[in-house]
């Protein structure tokens, strides 16, 4: 009864329905049928609310019920009409019709979330997969590196040691012989020679091999370059995409 109190002096606030205070001629006149809406209704003219049976009166009670069917004269000289029952129907009709589509409405803009949340998790794994494979990038660089260091070192210790041996080798003929073994001595200093470049010879093969293998390597790493950066490129239009797609199912209907 409260809200009908309400929204029956709100209605009269707007003077939507016909006040005490309008002539005579603009209030709605007995029907001679009661409550059937095709009655007409008598001398006057039609009203606003023609074939509208049912009214709210500003005390609350009913007009077009329990006895009282039809419009009174009483009724409209002595007080105001509040709310047209018919058209508080059909405006509550278009309220629960505007609900309804806000209810749709959001059910899908929950659909997009989800698919949004999934989008994200996408992203997540896509992301986790890039740094994986940036992280192995990086350990196969050290591995070459490492290993290409250690060969270094080897091959630099070797020379040292049979630098070492030659020179202990030729200082101990050296003690040991005479004039007449200078030939020995300068045949051991040729064969030592020949040694060196020999072992230089395969020391330069071995570096081209290394070498060869950090090519590879390096060509390698800039292939995985190239697709991380086609994956993110990827991963930016989907993003892109699906921006465009939350804007979209949230633009008003």
């Amino acid at each position: 009864d409260d809200v009908v109190t309400r929204y029956s002096k709100s209605w009269e606030r707007r003077n939507h329905h016909h006040s005490k205070n309008r002539p005579m001629d603009a209030l709605p006149m007995p029907r001679s049928g009661g409550k059937d809406s095709s009655s007409v209704p008598v001398s006057g003219g039609p009203t606003k609310h023609v074939g509208h049976t049912k009214h709210i009166r500003a005390d609350g009670t009913i007009e077009g019920e329990l006895g009282n069917p039809g419009f009174s004269n009483s009724t409209n000289r002595n007080t105001t009409h509040g709310v047209c029952m018919t058209c508080l129907d059909k405006k509550l009709s278009r309220i629960f019709d505007r609900l309804q589509k806000l209810a749709t409405r959001l059910d899908s803009l929950e659909k997009s979330t989800i698919k949004q949340d999934g989008f994200e998790s996408t992203q997540d794994s896509l992301a986790t997969n890039v740094k994986e494979m940036m992280k192995s990038e990086e350990e196969q660089r050290d591995d070459v590196n490492n290993t290409l260091q250690g060969l270094i070192g080897s091959i630099e210790k070797m020379r040292m040691e049979t630098r070492e041996m030659v020179n202990k080798t030729e200082a101990r003929i050296l003690q040991k012989s005479s004039m007449a073994d200078a030939e020995l001595l300068q045949n051991f200093r040729n064969l030592s020679a020949s040694s060196e470049l020999k072992e230089r010879t395969e020391l330069k093969e071995e570096i081209k091999k290394v070498r060869m293998a950090l090519e590879s390597a390096r060509a390698s790493a800039k292939n995985q370059t190239a697709r991380l950066s086609n994956l993110t490129k990827s991963a930016r239009k989907a993003s892109s995409a699906m921006d465009m797609m939350m804007k979209t199912a949230a633009a008003p209907a």
